[in-house]
């Protein structure tokens, strides 16, 4: 499950029924990927049991069965998904890194992140670098040491500050339910401060104390209010409290008129939860009671933090009604603050702020202009003034920034179709699609075909055809001519074709351009480690030629059952009438030869040399490791080939390979590096 599959979920467990087109407008995406997105949500909602979700011929979504408790069974599927089930974006990734680096007591390393939220290490890496500016820009410092690894050093004041901004910006009542049922992600965010067991008590102690003490939050700040208790919990069960830092004024807490509340409730929290909360925490949370909004309260005080609390609860309305994230964007928050404090003086003061561009923004934003209006009714019925026009098309300006932002980013997620057209073998193709592999972040390919197959596939515009096979001028649209061997500026070609298809097209186009594909059963993944076995791996063999060494490993093929003895020599045979094609990657050769050669079932053979080889390949010889492949799938090797060629450019992973002295420590290292590197 990822997150446009989530939101999916949710709108049909809402509305109960929803329009194919509409999903497809709404995010941006073709019915096409709508439509796979259903096909994986129901592959994981058989697997626990649960009703799937159909899409009869007029596309309407519904769920096939709906039954009376369906609400408290996806409730439970959603909470039982990890990060090993959801696929994190990147933000969503480095949101709740951040969150998990705040609430670490201990170094952790790269690796174990990594494992933790089952990423690759370098992309870890590459995440933990950007916090860095990010924890300093919020006056945390994100640390870093050879064989510890990485700590935030900060005050506990500001790791609270930060913890809790995180989740007033990503989290809410309306997306995410009861804190995240029914969302991953808010789910996953919120088991970094162990919400489960807390939330109900917390939620349950905090009403009966308003109602005792004849004070009642609104509905806003009482989900901050929340938030921070979790915190607060989750940080004295670690022995991390605010008792040294505390300030001067906090001395004059008790005489506030919240302090009975802040006591009452710290103090049956801490008879709920076991713990020792020290009199700092009740005099800081009366701080933080001061800063929030109320529908009755027993004191006639009116705190001067009343409008930065308005303030943050009009924000908060409208990101929930447009389903958007400030993610770790904190600095364009504080700007949102600041601008609307200023709107605030200005009106009070009777000033008038035009916007010259009022009239565009009211004509190209007419749904955000009518929302911002509506949910500033609260703050206006606190200052008892009408917001001008022009000062909401200023506000309005801000929130169609992040929807823009969001639709880049969607568009971003977006791939383009694409058909690979071969002349060749399957050997080949299946190379051509392990090296296509490094741009399935732009490129998805939906279909390969043979030349004259083409005539057969109907609207071939809306795809990109990448072929080795030359087509008369304007037959085919969108097409790009490649060598078999795919070099590298094929691969540059292809990015940059694709990526100005995918600007060019309309985001919102519904029309599914995989109509004419062959329906075809899902091809099933075969890792490399699972093609191998420990008898099919021969290690520092002697090899005088290329041939002797594609031999060696063809012979481990036929010992094993996996292919005949003709397989061998067709091995052999194809590497001398197409060249050295099979070199895929600098020292790895991976050869083989038709099904029909001889092919009995999918395996694959390893043989390291003593002595590299040479095959004739100018980029990537010689070659030390030479990867037998018995193939009787076009598609089933697919995830074999790129975790082959993902491993060997990583140096620790081929380091960690060229280590291991038997074929059986071998195997059990390559099947843990694919989990590391290429889950």
């Amino acid at each position: 499950m990822d997150k446009r599959s989530n939101q999916i979920l949710n709108q049909l467990l809402a509305g109960g029924r929803l329009q194919l087109a509409e999903i497809s407008e709404k995010y941006q995406i073709s019915e096409r990927i709508v439509r796979k997105k259903i096909r994986e949500l129901n592959d994981e909602l058989n697997e626990s049991g649960l009703p799937s979700v159909s899409i009869n011929g007029e596309g309407i979504l519904r769920f096939e069965v709906r039954e009376e408790g369906l609400l408290e069974q996806i409730q439970k599927f959603i909470m039982n998904n990890d990060f090993y089930t959801y696929h994190l974006s990147k933000n969503e990734r480095k949101t709740i890194l951040a969150m998990l680096l705040l609430n670490q007591e201990k170094y952790v390393t790269a690796a174990w992140i990594s494992e933790y939220i089952s990423t690759s290490r370098n992309t870890v890496i590459s995440d933990l670098n950007d916090l860095k500016d990010w924890f300093l820009k919020h006056n945390m410092k994100l640390v870093s040491q050879v064989q510890k690894g990485y700590i935030v050093e900060a005050s506990e004041g500001d790791i609270r500050s930060g913890m809790l901004k995180l989740l007033e910006l990503n989290l809410d009542e309306e997306k995410y339910g009861a804190m995240g049922a029914f969302h991953v992600f808010g789910h996953l965010l919120l088991k970094e401060i162990q919400y489960q067991g807390r939330y109900e008590t917390i939620q349950k102690v905090l009403r009966e104390e308003e109602l005792r003490h004849d004070c009642f939050l609104s509905d806003f700040s009482f989900s901050v209010a929340v938030y921070e208790l979790l915190i607060l919990a989750e940080r004295v069960k670690k022995g991390k409290t605010l008792e040294q830092e505390r300030q001067p004024d906090w001395e004059n807490a008790s005489l506030s008129s919240k302090y009975p509340l802040s006591r009452a409730v710290l103090d049956r929290l801490a008879e709920e939860f076991s713990l020792d909360i020290p009199a700092a925490e009740a005099e800081n949370f009366v701080f933080c009671l001061r800063r929030k909004s109320y529908l009755k309260s027993g004191t006639n005080n009116v705190d001067q933090l009343v409008i930065p609390v308005l303030i943050g609860e009009v924000i908060y309305r409208i990101i929930s009604r447009f389903r958007i994230n400030f993610y770790l964007d904190f600095a364009l928050y504080d700007l949102l603050v600041d601008h609307m404090k200023s709107s605030v003086y200005r009106m009070s003061s009777g000033e008038v702020l035009e916007n010259p561009f009022r009239g565009e923004i009211e004509k190209g934003y007419p749904e955000v202009f009518c929302t911002v209006e509506e949910c500033l009714k609260p703050l206006e019925d606190y200052l008892g003034v009408k917001v001008p026009r022009d000062e909401v098309s200023f506000l309005v300006m801000y929130f169609a920034s992040m929807l823009e932002r969001d639709k880049l980013e969607r568009m971003r997620e977006r791939k383009v179709p694409a058909v690979l057209v071969c002349a060749m073998g399957r050997g080949t193709v299946q190379l051509m699609l392990a090296k296509l592999k490094q741009l399935e972040d732009v490129l998805e390919i939906t279909d390969v075909r043979s030349s004259h197959e083409l005539k057969d596939m109907g609207n071939i515009n809306d795809q990109l055809v990448i072929s080795t096979v030359a087509f008369p001028d304007g037959e085919i649209q969108n097409i790009l001519m490649v060598s078999p061997l795919l070099e590298q500026e094929d691969i540059y070609r292809i990015r940059r074709k694709a990526t100005k298809l995918r600007e060019n097209w309309s985001g919102g186009q519904t029309a599914e351009t995989g109509k004419f594909l062959k329906k075809q059963k899902k091809a099933e993944r075969n890792s490399l480690g699972a093609m191998l076995s420990a008898d099919r791996i021969a290690l520092k063999q002697e090899a005088q030629s290329w041939e002797e060494g594609v031999r060696a490993a063809g012979r481990l093929l036929y010992e094993s059952g996996a292919v005949t003895y003709e397989y061998i020599e067709a091995m052999v045979e194809n590497i001398k009438v197409n060249g050295s094609y099979v070199v895929i990657y600098s020292g790895i050769a991976a050869p083989h030869a038709e099904q029909e050669k001889g092919a009995v079932r999918e395996a694959a053979s390893l043989v390291s040399l003593k002595k590299p080889v040479v095959f004739g390949n100018s980029e990537n010889d010689p070659v030390s490791y030479i990867i037998g492949l018995s193939i009787l799938n076009a598609n089933s090797i697919n995830c074999a080939i790129y975790n082959l060629v993902r491993l060997f450019s990583q140096e620790e992973a081929k380091s960690r390979i060229e280590a291991q002295q038997s074929p059986e420590e071998l195997l059990e290292t390559i099947r843990r590096l694919e989990d590391e590197y290429c889950r």
